[in-house]
């Protein structure tokens, strides 16, 4: 009788412990809603993406298509489309991403071998998310080809842009179709100019008076040490003809990196990127002319104390003042430390008019790979606002910032810790008009205390190595979706 009794308890005693970590997660999960937060959901989907449509209510791309009730966070309705890059225009959404066609057979792993994939573009009713056309095309070398950019025209016509590899080159595609039935208007490859482009790197911008224009990085023809430049284009929009081509820098050494690409009210453009040097890397912001693309005023910045400082996001106000997000750092693999930048620069000739440099903690490299300020939206007359991941000395947390567009200091901070304490990684924001943040963001429901139960847990149900996700020495903006929830979060006005 007592060998049952304790046979029993064994198991009461191995089935708590077993559902222990689904306990602890349902039970932070119940926590009030944190300051400064007007609204709080989780969602099924992972939304990569957000925008406002023309009522200011909230979409949502990823591995869904998602829109939330601006006011409340309520679901107004969910379609299954899989296309993470979104645009919204007068009541309609647009998609763009790939779409599978077959799989190519290689002789060893990718890029040689692989999925055989073609540009997707999807256009839904904003209203009630009905799915109007959904339109796929060749990009060029019937590879794997994928569109990462979407823009609409001045006359309502979505615009795409993405890369067409042929093995291990890349080419970029632009192309435009037409809003009523998604077929292809016209297309662009940069194969047709022998123009090979580096896949990490690209920039679709439309001016309403100027054109359409790509920007990315070229990479010459020596497989040994290519050169590496900026290399923008300017389209007509009405049948896709280029209208001219820059390269920056026009000589040697060329080893610059476009990361954004924005234009001025003027017409003209703004390009920023890096400088890779044998020693770190360097901030690059030029200025060409939307007439003729030709150069106006380049200017290149170091980090001072750190070796390293590249560009993570651009935007350009009214009044011509270009605002850039950065990160720096120090090249030691041991005690790395990255400090986020926000700089106001002067889009007449690219001098500093202010700096707001925050000295980053010691963290691994895998987090300071992505804490920085990511997304930079115009708010009111007299604000910018900044989002991205932090470093809180333990584990990646999700910030939002209101500078005065001033003097750079800041007039409002929000600090988002989830439930579990632990990483909270930044996807996307929003503006709202009436001056509120919409935040998508991927959330850890597991404290750090219960890691190591949750991989027992999940290497048992054989799961992969849960390490590779979850060691802070390896990649922390890799999460699985068994432990991670989609969270969308909404900041409370700031009047």
């Amino acid at each position: 009788m007592r060998k049952g009794k304790w046979l029993m308890v064994f198991f009461v005693a191995l089935t708590v412990a077993w559902c222990m970590p689904i306990l602890v997660e349902e039970w932070i999960s119940r926590r009030p809603l944190p300051p400064d937060l007007a609204w709080e959901v989780k969602l099924d989907s992972n939304p990569s993406h957000v925008t406002t449509d023309d009522e200011q209510q909230v979409l949502l791309a990823g591995s869904q298509v998602v829109k939330l009730e601006g006011s409340s966070g309520g679901t107004r309705w969910t379609q299954q489309v899989v296309l993470p890059h979104l645009a919204s225009y007068k009541g309609d959404v647009y998609l763009v991403g790939a779409e599978a066609r077959g799989y190519r057979a290689g002789p060893i792993a990718p890029p040689f071998s692989g999925p055989n994939t073609d540009f997707a573009v999807c256009k839904i009713l904003s209203n009630n998310g009905d799915v109007i056309w959904k339109n796929s095309f060749d990009g060029g070398h019937r590879d794997t080809d994928w569109a990462e950019k979407v823009v609409i025209a001045p006359d309502g016509n979505p615009i795409a842009a993405g890369f067409t590899p042929d093995d291990t080159r890349y080419f970029g595609c632009v192309a435009k179709l037409d809003a009523r039935d998604g077929k292809v208007t016209w297309q662009y490859r940069t194969s047709e100019a022998s123009v090979e482009l580096w896949h990490h790197s690209s920039a679709l911008v439309v001016d309403r008076s100027s054109g359409v224009f790509f920007g990315s990085s070229r990479k010459s023809n020596d497989a040994i040490s290519p050169e590496i430049s900026f290399w923008i284009t300017k389209f007509r929009v009405d049948d896709g003809r280029p209208v001219w081509t820059a390269e920056f820098p026009a000589v040697a050494p060329k080893s610059h990196m476009l990361t954004h690409l924005a234009a001025t009210k003027e017409g003209d453009l703004i390009a920023v990127g890096y400088h890779a040097k044998p020693g770190g890397r360097s901030l690059v912001v030029a200025r060409f002319s939307g007439l003729d693309g030709h150069l106006i005023w380049s200017d290149e910045q170091d980090a001072s104390s750190h070796e390293t400082i590249e560009p993570t996001c651009m935007v350009i106000d009214d009044a011509g003042r270009v605002f850039v997000s950065a990160r720096s750092w120090n090249v030691s693999l041991i005690t790395p430390r990255f400090d986020r930048w926000m700089l106001n620069l002067s889009a007449i000739d690219g001098h500093r008019i202010w700096v707001n440099r925050e000295a980053g903690k010691q963290m691994p490299l895998a987090a300071g790979e992505i804490c920085s300020i990511s997304k930079i939206i115009l708010g009111e007359t007299d604000l910018v606002v900044c989002a991205g991941s932090v470093w809180n000395g333990n584990n990646v947390d999700v910030r939002v910032d209101w500078l005065w567009r001033a003097d750079g200091k800041i007039a409002r901070s929000i600090l988002y810790d989830g439930a579990a304490h632990d990483h909270d990684l930044f996807r996307d924001a929003a503006l709202i008009s009436s001056g509120e943040v919409v935040v998508a963001l991927r959330s850890s429901r597991c404290p750090q205390w219960l890691k190591p139960w949750r991989e027992l847990q999940h290497l048992l149900k054989g799961g992969p190595d849960w390490r590779s996700i979850h060691t802070e020495t390896n990649r922390v903006d890799d999460p699985d979706p068994y432990n991670y929830d989609s969270v969308v979060v909404k900041s409370l006005s700031p009047h």
